[in-house]
């Protein structure tokens, strides 16, 4: 088995989150942040937690923080995960999910993988240098309820945005490095991980994230492209997402994407307990 521990970001309780818990806990050890926005949720899973037995430790860590889309806080949270994690025991891999993600692989596959990996980090990235400006510019309105769902409304604060860009200029540590971009979940080793801990001490440095639009999607991927880990990195970050065209976020899988999940060992978004053709072929691999 490899010593690979689970990070799970979640807002809510349902049958899928309650299914992923039990298969990732047969495994390894599933540290959870639970929004906390949603204190009924979280107290809804750790009573069905205490009424079941796991054969790995499943953690709620206590560090929780409300989390908002696109915000800073989710680089944050994901940052309390990861803390909460290496104090409890010295993992090799820490694997990043959300309430939304399930393997679409056996998890002992998984394990082998890891193992033979040696110290490589999978991370989807890309050249983020065309976004500098934006990323450099400091973003308002991310806590209001309509800043996701409103194009009209993120419109009119990346307006306040860019007059308030004329006036203020950071000049961060990570506003002087060179951007990268990517998906904001990954599988990373521990050698790149103590370094992100290292560099999440640098007061300067998580000033210069604020007001920092998608933080999550650059953080990880610049520092680890702008630190010596570059070469321990593959651009694949080991999930299968399929973006939608007409929102900003992925879209929900179905049976057509079953075909297209190559070697990947997660996907999102899905549901295993809708009882769609698609989530009974993937419990079928765990049984």
């Amino acid at each position: 088995m490899s010593n690979n521990v689970f990070l799970l970001m979640l807002h809510k309780d349902s049958e899928h989150v309650r299914c992923l818990i039990n298969l990732l806990s047969s495994n390894s050890d599933v540290f959870i942040h639970v929004d906390k926005k949603c204190d009924k949720a979280l107290d809804a899973l750790m009573n069905w937690c205490k009424i079941n037995d796991f054969k790995h430790n499943v953690i709620f860590i206590k560090e929780r923080i409300p989390v908002y889309w696109a915000h800073s806080s989710q680089l944050l949270a994901t940052l309390n995960l990861i803390k909460e994690a290496r104090k409890f025991k010295s993992y090799d891999y820490f694997t990043f999910l959300s309430g939304e993600c399930f393997p679409i692989r056996r998890l002992e596959e998984y394990d082998n993988f890891l193992r033979k990996s040696n110290g490589t980090n999978f991370l989807a990235y890309s050249d983020a240098s065309k976004f500098h400006k934006r990323i450099t510019m400091h973003h308002w309105g991310m806590k209001i309820g309509l800043y996701k769902s409103s194009v009209l409304v993120r419109k009119l604060f990346f307006v306040s945005s860019l007059f308030t860009n004329l006036i203020v200029k950071r000049q961060g540590p990570l506003q002087k490095m060179k951007f990268y971009k990517g998906s904001s979940w990954f599988t990373l080793h521990r050698n790149f991980i103590d370094h992100v801990i290292e560099s999440s001490n640098n007061t300067e440095l998580m000033r210069s994230i604020e007001y920092t639009s998608c933080v999550d999607e650059i953080f990880f991927h610049t520092l680890l492209k702008n630190s010596s880990y570059k070469d321990k990195l593959l651009e694949n970050n080991l999930r299968f997402i399929r973006w939608s065209n007409k929102s900003n976020s992925p879209r929900r899988l179905n049976i057509s994407d079953l075909d297209c999940f190559g070697t990947a060992f997660f996907a999102r978004k899905l549901d295993v307990c809708d009882g769609s053709e698609l989530s009974n072929k993937i419990l079928s691999i765990h049984k």
